[in-house]
């Protein structure tokens, strides 16, 4: 539904962000890159379902047609490597060399399109470098906070005080682009503990019911969701990954689903006994 608001209002209405010449989606979103945040948390899943699931399969691929128009449209890097990492994970897990070699051949595929189509934009930005830059600054206020952090939204007003001086033309910089700096200048080192422990239950639960489950639909709903969490992984190494709303929802609602896929996996494997 996102998707296809987002594509109403990019050929419709005319909300779009230009930079550097390109005309970038964002609908209700204020930021391309935040409503790829958000659909990349949803297409893994969505193709997941489209390739292995037993009904509506047609419905989950038009549902993954309408967020990849939609995200290339975003023209975000990261999103593009996160969901290439998932769907790889997918093909890996599955056991499938030719699900393997096609989830290798889409993900380059679509990285020599974005990287022809698009790159004035790819070789003149300098956001790679002004990463580093701010992976610093987030490094040394980790090391003067190493317990607490800096407090919740407190990144942007600490900022200034670490930032290099070649990071100067983007000051007002709310969080480090990047999931382990970000939990760690928000909640100190026991928000990263806590978010360690919510990964592990996560993929235990996961691969217990993967290979512990009979029944293959439980099977592919813990594979889609595990595939949506490698995005949330992968993509928030370079972006933001949790302390926005909409992600947090996601976040937590996929992980309530695994917790709950397990839970009846242990009940049907009770009942059997």
């Amino acid at each position: 539904m996102v998707a296809l608001v987002s594509l109403y209002h990019y050929f419709f209405v005319g909300v779009v962000e230009t930079t550097g010449g390109v005309r970038r989606i964002l609908a209700v979103y204020w930021s391309p890159n935040a409503l790829a945040l958000f659909l990349g948390r949803g297409l893994p899943m969505t193709v997941t379902l489209a390739l292995f699931a037993r009904e509506k399969r047609w419905l989950y691929a038009l549902a993954s047609l309408a967020i990849v128009v939609c995200l290339y449209f975003t023209y975000s890097r990261g999103a593009w490597v996160g969901v290439a990492f998932a769907l790889l994970f997918v093909a890996a897990l599955r056991g499938s060399r030719r699900l393997l070699a096609l989830g290798g051949t889409v993900a380059v595929a679509v990285g020599s399109v974005l990287a022809f189509f698009l790159r004035e934009r790819f070789i003149s930005s300098n956001t790679i470098q002004q990463r580093f830059h701010l992976w610093q600054a987030a490094v040394n206020m980790i090391h003067d906070h190493p317990i607490l952090g800096v407090g919740l939204d407190n990144f942007l007003y600490q900022y200034p005080n670490y930032m290099l001086k070649e990071a100067w033309a983007e000051p007002n910089l709310s969080h480090p682009h990047n999931i382990l700096l970000d939990f760690w200048t928000r909640l100190g080192i026991l928000g990263v503990g806590a978010m360690l422990w919510l990964q592990v239950t996560f993929w235990r639960a996961g691969f217990r019911i993967c290979k512990g489950w009979k029944g293959e639909e439980g099977q592919i709903w813990a594979l889609a969701l595990m595939a949506s969490m490698v995005d949330f992984l992968i993509h928030g190494l370079l972006d933001n990954s949790f302390f926005l709303i909409d992600l947090a929802f996601i976040f937590w609602l996929t992980y309530g689903l695994m917790r709950a896929l397990a839970r009846l996996r242990d009940a049907v494997s009770l009942m059997e006994k």
